[in-house]
């Protein structure tokens, strides 16, 4: 069984949705070498806001951002959230515009493109998809979760196939609002896995990817992975051999200059 990897989000979603996104670069920086050392599966970056904040309010270069990101933690790999056809924005863009971006996204460091559209129409995917793979990158089709009469299991499944054969590298649950429920989860995921071969195939197991904010999510994440809960609950004692829970967090809190609160 592949292991569960996690993506850290908050140099983009955390201040984006805490802080209207008025996080600094310089701000950034000295947290980033940290987050590099921690063993994440990506950093999640750029995207969304962040690129509007930068110019609009903080008198920064968003490229300006990934490459200082990039160069602070060279090991973990850049994640930025992509609309699309959008871009960054809510206009729709031509795909000359579209493709543009996305090769000087890539020059600057980029490494992982996750992609969506808000209404879960792949007509807007396909140029910044295309765009994506040709620089070399790894194109992540993400489905947006919502419910309603017509958002059913089939139909985000029915997604999921099209997402691969767009030629999407992994494929990501993007639950915006903590709205997935455990059970949901589980069956979204399980078929998924049964009818993509980019998950049978495992093409790149460590891009397995699970997104939430808050509600249900950790729950969820819990249930989607129920083997693998079951298996490290049973080889409890194995994980403290080396040693004790309390020391594991030590190493970074040091490098942080940190000490426990009260004391």
């Amino acid at each position: 069984m592949q292991p569960v990897t996690f993506n850290n989000t908050v140099l983009r979603d955390g201040h984006q949705s805490l802080a209207a996104t008025r996080m600094t670069t310089a701000q950034m920086l000295p947290a980033a070498p940290i987050l590099d050392e921690i063993g994440f599966s990506g950093l999640e970056t750029w995207g969304g806001a962040t690129i509007d904040a930068c110019l609009r309010y903080l008198n920064e270069n968003p490229f300006d951002r990934l490459r200082a990101l990039k160069k602070a933690a060279p090991r973990t790999p850049q994640i930025m959230l992509l609309r699309g056809q959008n871009i960054v924005q809510y206009t729709s863009f031509p795909d000359d515009v579209v493709a543009a971006f996305v090769r000087a996204n890539a020059a600057a460091g980029q490494d992982v493109f996750r992609i969506f559209d808000a209404l879960n129409d792949t007509r807007n995917l396909i140029t910044a998809i295309k765009t994506v793979r040709e620089c070399g990158k790894h194109a992540r089709g993400e489905i947006c979760y919502t419910t309603s009469p017509v958002h059913t299991i089939e139909a985000f499944v029915q997604m999921g196939i099209e997402l691969e054969k767009m030629g999407c590298d992994s494929i990501g649950i993007k639950d915006m609002s903590g709205i997935i429920t455990p059970h949901i989860a589980y069956m979204l995921v399980k078929e998924l896995k049964r009818t993509s071969s980019v998950w049978i195939k495992e093409r790149d197991p460590q891009e397995k990817d699970f997104v939430w904010q808050a509600g249900y999510g950790v729950f969820s994440v819990s249930a989607s992975n129920l083997e693998a809960v079951r298996g490290y609950i049973a080889r409890q004692e194995e994980h403290n051999l080396d040693r004790p829970v309390r020391q594991w967090h030590l190493p970074t809190r040091h490098r942080a200059h940190a000490r426990p609160v009260g004391r």
